[in-house]
């Protein structure tokens, strides 16, 4: 869909895709009829490898999406394995309306935004009103109801109802990828990764090209298994090109390795294709890529200019405080981080920062009752077995501040050990100060 409306060259998209062919095509709909036209292209050449338009019921359309599979196929002269083949001609809903809800409910979640998740949710329930046993429509549910969760925010309640609806696509349907994929994410956003790595690990088991291998990829990053992670990454961008979380984790792999020059290359390919609503995650890797390098300046430039067009964007505002912390300029760092706290919720923004300077203005009585609510909750969070290392990492920074060495130390080795590796990030961060002349 990117590219329906663009002017560029077939060579120019397929060079962008990083692919050699490319399909084309237009499908029409007039009441119960369906017009597909569609040609496959060499890019290098621009030859036509094969065409054809078809004229059907849109009740065959299932028929005619295994035609359409095969005949391009045999043009690229590929030979299908009967797994593959298998796969091509399962039809998972003989329902046709349920489809077309289905593939809308798609088309919206792909847009990754908050108002775009809410209509995929509307389409995908309606998927299951036309088929109630549409394990498909169950599974996309579940995917979009962990997005609202974790990626927009909107609370617990989202991560209970997504578990109960990837239980129900697995039921229905045991041998479909999709499923496996959107619990995967479940327990991926709910912090236990090496549950979710199973789940992901199953999906991509059942179908390679699945774009489960950027989740595998992230979780093995969230372990600080770099190793393991990037090959991961770098196939799931080949198979996906268009799925920016791969570039953006690789991104974040290479800026904790101190590859800074690879690192910006990455996250500029993000900014080129995230939703301008989710932008904000690019800005704050690219933060603390420029604190990292003690580039302060370019990235206080560079957020600046964002700032002037997104005044109360809690993630700008949020690199904006971070960077006058680094700088020692912490009473001009302040308002930042308090505005961040008025607009933003205590689970996406961790006020720490906020208390760290409450500290050093001897206001000891508002600092402490910020630092005992963070120190609560991320506890708590550990004791439900959370393997996200940032928790750990969190509290050594709690810990740090009222000088509890022992305790920072402790969880800082923990978040070490769990994967923390943003070494020169932690090398250079305020809050630690207290530790930083420890000998452990």
């Amino acid at each position: 869909m990117k590219y329906r409306d663009s002017d560029k060259s077939i060579k120019d998209i397929a060079g962008e895709l990083g692919v050699e062919t490319i399909l084309e095509g237009s499908v029409r709909r007039s009441g119960d009829r369906i017009r597909i036209v569609s040609q496959l292209i060499d890019a290098k050449d621009d030859v036509h490898l094969w065409s054809k338009t078809y004229d059907k019921n849109l009740a065959d359309i299932f028929d005619i999406q295994s035609e359409v599979a095969q005949e391009i196929a045999a043009a690229l002269r590929v030979r299908l394995s009967e797994s593959e083949k298998a796969r091509i001609e399962k039809k998972y809903s003989q329902n046709s309306e349920a489809y077309t809800y289905y593939l809308q409910g798609r088309d919206y979640y792909l847009r990754f935004t908050g108002e775009a998740n809410q209509k995929a949710i509307s389409f995908y329930k309606m998927a299951i009103e036309s088929d109630s046993v549409y394990a498909l429509a169950y599974a996309a549910l579940g995917g979009a109801y962990a997005q609202n969760f974790r990626i927009y925010g909107l609370g617990e309640v989202w991560a209970d109802s997504s578990k109960i609806m990837c239980e129900k696509a697995i039921e229905l349907n045991p041998d479909l990828p999709e499923p496996y994929t959107s619990l995967g994410l479940y327990y991926y956003y709910n912090g236990k990764f090496n549950i979710a790595l199973k789940f992901f690990l199953k999906a991509v088991d059942i179908d390679p090209d699945l774009n489960a291998q950027i989740s595998i990829g992230q979780i093995y990053a969230s372990k600080g298994l770099f190793d393991e992670a990037i090959p991961w990454l770098e196939r799931g961008i080949r198979t996906v090109p268009t799925d920016w979380m791969g570039y953006y984790t690789l991104g974040a792999i290479m800026a904790r390795l101190g590859n800074l020059e690879e690192a910006e290359k990455l996250f500029f390919k993000v900014k080129e294709i995230i939703s301008p609503e989710l932008i904000g995650y690019v800005f704050e890797e690219l933060t603390l890529l420029y604190i990292s390098a003690g580039l302060t300046a370019k990235a206080d430039s560079m957020l600046v200019e964002e700032l002037n067009e997104q005044k109360d964007d809690p993630t700008i505002l949020f690199c904006i405080a971070t960077i006058k912390l680094f700088e020692g300029k912490f009473k001009d760092s302040k308002p930042y981080f308090e505005k961040v706290f008025e607009i933003s919720s205590n689970q996406l923004y961790p006020p720490v920062e906020l208390s760290f300077l409450l500290f050093i203005e001897e206001n000891r009585r508002q600092a402490r009752k910020i630092l005992d609510s963070i120190i609560k909750n991320d506890e708590e969070e550990i004791r439900k077995g959370v393997e996200n290392p940032t928790y750990h990492y969190n509290l050594a920074r709690c810990y740090s501040i009222i000088q509890d060495k022992s305790k920072s130390l402790y969880y800082l080795k923990e978040a070490i050990n769990l994967g923390w590796r943003s070494h020169i990030y932690t090398m250079r961060d305020p809050l630690l100060e207290n530790i930083r002349n420890e000998p452990e």
